[in-house]
């Protein structure tokens, strides 16, 4: 599975980064949404194949290299509130709204996002495990 996964990851990295590429150099944003879109969509794409795979790499090696599912999920998590992070900083770059405590507090927001996420996954296995015992 962990291979897989590797694999997927690399793989999905270079082919949206390639499309990326292609669409900001070969097409016109001014053509239409449809441009537009595609651009934004092979980015967060992209940006989530790597930072999924950096995550897993980097919790598998912190790990003493043992391999659980539960990084997976995990590391899916974060490179999905990090592709959010990036779109949502080029698109108010885009909009021309960007400043320096937009950033901060969109990243903010997604650090306490992610910090409820974790609290929720933590309570759900500590309800798991009184019903086990009970």
């Amino acid at each position: 599975m962990q291979k897989q996964f590797n694999l997927f990851m690399v793989l999905g990295f270079f082919v949206f980064f390639g499309i990326f590429v292609f669409l900001l150099t070969l097409l016109n944003p001014e053509k239409g949404l449809f441009v537009i879109a595609s651009f934004y969509l092979s980015l967060s794409f992209a940006v989530f194949c790597l930072f999924s795979f950096l995550g897993y790499r980097f919790r598998r090696h912190s790990s003493n290299n043992e391999a659980h599912y539960s990084t997976i999920r995990m590391a899916m998590r974060e490179a999905f509130l990090m592709a959010v992070f990036v779109d949502g900083l080029m698109l108010l770059g885009t909009l021309r709204l960007l400043t320096w405590w937009d950033a901060i507090l969109l990243a903010a927001t997604l650090f306490l996002l992610e910090l409820y996420l974790q609290s929720a996954a933590i309570s759900k296995k500590l309800r798991r495990d009184e019903d086990i015992i009970l």
